[in-house]
């Protein structure tokens, strides 16, 4: 269904320290959906948060939230860990 493109197809869910990441599938234009990651911390031109990765499945999405939440983790040496 055209109408539907661009607005999400399910509930976002959140990944890496205080949620920085969010994966949610969009409908496209033609009747199928597109995964999204964005990055909370990173923002576009016009304000809202950066886009970092489309991909055509849920785990794949989810393998680069992961991944990228990881990387945000390393970078701060472990300083969110809750240990």
């Amino acid at each position: 269904n055209p109408a539907k493109a661009g607005k999400l197809a399910a509930f976002k869910q959140f990944f890496g320290h205080f949620a920085r990441f969010a994966v949610a599938p969009i409908h496209t234009r033609f009747d199928a959906v597109e995964w999204f990651v964005w990055d909370a911390d990173r923002t576009d031109e016009f304000g809202c948060p950066a886009v970092v990765g489309q991909l055509p499945t849920r785990e794949a999405a989810i393998a680069r939230a992961e991944s990228l939440a990881a990387a945000d983790a390393a970078e701060f040496g472990g300083f969110f860990d809750g240990r």
